[in-house]
C-alpha cells in the first residue's frame, strides 16, 4: 500500500482516489440514522415548497380593504364577486 508522498500527490488527492464512493445503502442507512434525507446528505438542497394561496399583492389589497367601512367592503366584495363570475364564464 503506498502513500501520498511516493506518487506526488496531496493527501486529499490520494484519498480522492484510493477511497470508494459509498453505497447507495450506506448512505440510505446513513441518512435514516442521521434523520435526513438522502439528499440532504449528500449535499442536494431540498426544492422548497411552492407557496400556495393569495400573492402579496393581494393579501395587501385585502389589508387595505379591511380598513375601508362595511359598506364600501361590499361595494369591492361584489365588483369582485361579478368580474370573477364573468371571468371564469369566458373560460369555458
Amino acid at each position: 500500500m503506498g502513500n501520498y508522498k511516493d506518487n506526488d500527490m496531496t493527501p486529499s488527492e490520494f484519498s480522492e482516489r484510493r477511497c470508494e464512493n459509498p453505497s447507495l445503502e450506506f448512505i440510505r442507512k446513513a441518512a435514516e440514522a442521521l434523520d435526513v434525507t438522502a439528499d440532504e446528505l449528500i449535499g442536494i438542497r431540498a426544492q422548497s415548497p411552492k407557496k400556495s394561496g393569495p400573492s402579496p399583492r393581494a393579501v395587501q389589497l385585502v389589508n387595505k380593504m379591511a380598513e375601508l367601512s362595511k359598506p364600501k367592503q361590499q361595494v369591492i366584495l361584489d365588483m369582485l364577486e361579478s368580474y370573477l363570475t364573468t371571468a371564469s364564464a369566458g373560460k369555458k
